[in-house]
């Protein structure tokens, strides 16, 4: 039965491929590889290569579906060929980088990533280098380098606040903030530099938030409602930090506007201002929104505990 199988299958290829021309070869090893099927992707881009009219893109294609099955080594064997006939392509290069970092090789991914954002200042690459260099501890020149693409990009700022979301978002323990507050200082060169960009008020209103500093996260998350009163996320944040902060009919008022701005948005703010509602005495109110809450989004995370709360509620 299985060498019947193996014939079929070699009579179909023949059938579907009687020239065996490169392009038909290379484009079957996509369409295989498309469907993750990588063990079939690669047999197709294999007989590519041997192909008198290869093309090296192939090469490419090989190494990228040998990072799919997680073996580094080859995957980086094949971009490092391919980088021989294509020194300068960046696709090339940011994933040969990225292979050095799945394989925690740091060094390597930063001396890769750092020919990447020299072609050019991609976001995925600026990404890619800032946390190999936070990987082995290289904060200031991760800051260092922050700080020129502030100052010579014309997305200066966009591509900077991207950066300081990574110092935002690395994870800290034992309630150790040295990168939040990295962080709030790198928001901060932004206001310096652009004050009207309201997603660095919100973003230090955040990070606060984080700290548990309230007082200071609504001083912030007012500035960034009023440099733009319609952010459904600066109206949403300011709701999250009066609840959290025990000013519940505040928070009620900002978590209103914010669904009346973005009545499809996420079921958080239904969840949270129903919420509010519940704390505030509004039971009523409260399984209105919670009701809502189940109608518009019956797949979201919680949903049997929000159904029970809801019947207690009622009860």
């Amino acid at each position: 039965m299985e060498n019947f199988k193996k014939v079929k299958e070699y009579i179909e290829e023949k059938i579907q491929f009687p020239e065996k021309s490169f392009e038909k070869l290379y484009n079957a090893g996509i369409d295989a590889y498309k469907k993750q099927d990588y063990e079939k992707a690669l047999e197709y881009f294999k007989l590519a290569v041997e192909h008198e009219d290869v093309k090296s893109q192939v090469f490419y294609n090989i190494a990228l579906t040998y990072q799919c099955i997680k073996d580094y080594d080859r995957a980086i064997a094949i971009y490092n060929k391919f980088l021989e006939l294509n020194p300068n392509d960046y696709d090339g290069l940011y994933n040969l980088g990225l292979a050095y970092y799945l394989k925690e090789n740091y060094q390597k991914a930063i001396e890769i990533f750092e020919r990447c954002v020299k072609i050019r200042k991609d976001e995925d690459g600026l990404k890619a280098l800032i946390l190999s260099y936070l990987s082995i501890e290289e904060i200031q020149k991760a800051l260092n380098f922050a700080q020129t693409i502030l100052e010579t990009e014309l997305n200066g700022c966009d591509l900077y606040f991207m950066m300081a979301k990574i110092f935002e978002n690395k994870n800290s323990f034992n309630k150790d903030f040295t990168y939040v507050d990295i962080a709030i200082k790198m928001y901060s060169k932004i206001i310096e530099k652009t004050p009207n960009y309201y997603q660095a008020y919100l973003a230090i209103s955040i990070c606060y938030a984080k700290k548990g500093e309230y007082t200071k996260s609504v001083e912030f998350c007012k500035k960034a409602v009023e440099k733009n009163p319609d952010s459904y996320e600066a109206n949403n944040q300011m709701g999250l930090v009066y609840y959290c902060n025990e000013e519940i009919e505040q928070a009620v008022n900002y978590y209103e506007k914010a669904l009346k701005l973005k009545p499809n948005g996420d079921y958080k703010v239904y969840s949270n201002l129903a919420y509010a509602y519940e704390k505030n005495g509004q039971n009523g109110d409260a399984i209105r929104i919670f009701s809502q809450l189940l109608d518009k989004f019956p797949d979201f995370p919680a949903k049997d505990e929000i159904k029970n709360h809801l019947r207690i509620l009622k009860n």
